[in-house]
């Protein structure tokens, strides 16, 4: 079994997250005194960190958070690598709901769907989980009316 030890990983300060490599990865978020906060995948590790949905908590946090990263060149093994980082790590803010009531969802969504969404994001300008949210405000309203 590979041995993987986040804390001497290449990393950088939370503040300094836009330098990341924009790569596929997995990434630890680690606390000042090296506990292991919190662990994701993503196709593209500086992407990700523009966005996050835990960036909110993570500047709230008293300490400093650095962001370590494992660079994995083969996407589809990111969900199996990241779950067994997950149970080996148990790190304190994976499967927990974020401050202010605010729950993430996952969605697979048809390849077609997610070009036509992709689309609309840019036109708009808006992220594609905003527009998610606003056509489920706008589904939910026809449903109580």
């Amino acid at each position: 079994m590979l041995k993987i030890n986040p804390l001497e990983l290449p990393s950088v300060s939370f503040q300094e997250r836009k330098i990341l490599p924009a790569s596929p990865g997995i990434y630890f978020a680690i606390s000042s005194n090296d506990e292991i906060l919190y662990i994701g995948r993503t196709s593209n590790l500086r992407n990700r960190w523009k966005s996050h949905h835990r960036a909110v908590q993570f500047k709230s946090q008293s300490q400093n958070i650095r962001l370590a990263w494992l660079q994995v060149d083969d996407e589809t093994l990111l969900p199996e690598i990241e779950a067994a980082l997950i149970e080996h790590f148990a790190p304190a803010f994976n499967n927990t709901h974020l401050p202010g009531g605010i729950i993430r969802l996952t969605v697979d969504l048809p390849e077609s769907m997610h070009r036509k969404l992709s689309v609309l994001a840019a036109k708009t300008g808006r992220k594609k989980a905003e527009i998610i949210r606003l056509l489920l405000d706008e589904a939910f309203q026809d449903v109580e009316e």
